[in-house]
């Protein structure tokens, strides 16, 4: 399912706590593993000399070097027996993730996003953000990479697939029942009605709402007829993010599955509110 697996090291605790899951990635799906440093600019040369006696190319060939002997310790017993390639390329961090994906041919990226703390933990890393919205491939994303241990994260035991009903729906799904049988994981749907803001009558709020669930139950049927699948489904109204957070609590998920379009922008809940689920999500959460 998963042929390569692209990590993106950047020495972090966060990125450390990360690292036995993507080697438990690595080894459910037999991957290959790469594992990639972004050097981005040198911002060193503005303190230098204007007629230093050390050059630039001295300097740059001297952290290459160390940065290389760091990275190549890099998750030696986590990684033994998994064949990984280790890359240091150089150039903005988001970017230069979604190059090595596509010109490694990467079938998931796996990161940690800003982790630990009573502030942190609610904001997604910059990087991430911007590898979540330009990647192609799908990606694995974790606020809380830097405090829960690696067995909360893998095996999968309980698989959430958020869908908001629009044309990239079929995909999550596909993603979330491949997942389970290969993990033997269970699987629920859910779908998050919009909040009416406007209410001056009860009764018609209860009328609305109740068309809204049946409109939103038909057309997952529709999706989980044509892919053969037969999850439950959740529909509850609020905020698609906390709707989200509490499904994954009350299922006791291990993983959250989005789609990709809802990263990348539009109209729709989930496109609205993507990075605010990732933040929220007391699990990983996989975008397609």
């Amino acid at each position: 399912m998963f042929d390569t697996i692209l990590f993106p090291v950047d020495f972090s605790k966060r990125c450390e706590a990360a690292t036995p899951s993507v080697a438990a990635y690595a080894r459910e799906f037999q991957s290959r593993v790469v594992l990639v440093h972004v050097v981005e600019s040198p911002d060193f040369l503005f303190g230098m000399p204007e007629y230093s006696v050390v050059s630039y190319a001295q300097i740059r060939g001297e952290r290459i070097a160390s940065l290389r002997t760091k990275l190549d310790q890099w998750g030696l017993e986590e990684f033994k027996g998994i064949f990984t390639t280790r890359l240091i390329v150089e150039g903005g961090a988001a970017l230069q993730i979604c190059d090595v994906a596509q010109t490694q041919k990467a079938s998931l990226i796996m990161m940690p996003s800003h982790g630990a703390g009573p502030f942190r933990r609610f904001v997604i890393g910059s990087t991430t953000a911007k590898v979540l919205h330009d990647s192609i491939v799908p990606v694995w994303s974790d606020v809380h990479a830097e405090t829960e241990p690696p067995e909360a994260v893998y095996p999968l035991k309980s698989v959430v697939c958020a869908l908001d009903c629009g044309p990239h729906s079929e995909d999550a799904l596909r993603m979330a029942s491949g997942l389970a049988r290969q993990s033997a994981a269970g699987v629920t749907i859910v779908h998050a009605i919009p909040a009416i803001e406007v209410r001056p009558v009860t009764y018609f709020d209860t009328e609305f709402s109740a068309q809204l669930t049946a409109e939103a139950r038909e057309r997952i049927a529709e999706v989980q007829k044509k892919l053969g699948t037969n999850y439950r489904v959740c529909v509850h109204g609020g905020d698609p993010a906390e709707v989200v957070r509490q499904a994954a609590e009350a299922h006791d998920a291990n993983l959250v599955v989005i789609a990709r379009g809802a990263i990348l922008g539009g109209l729709g809940r989930l496109r609205t509110h993507a990075y605010s689920i990732v933040n929220k999500s007391p699990v990983p959460v996989l975008s397609v």
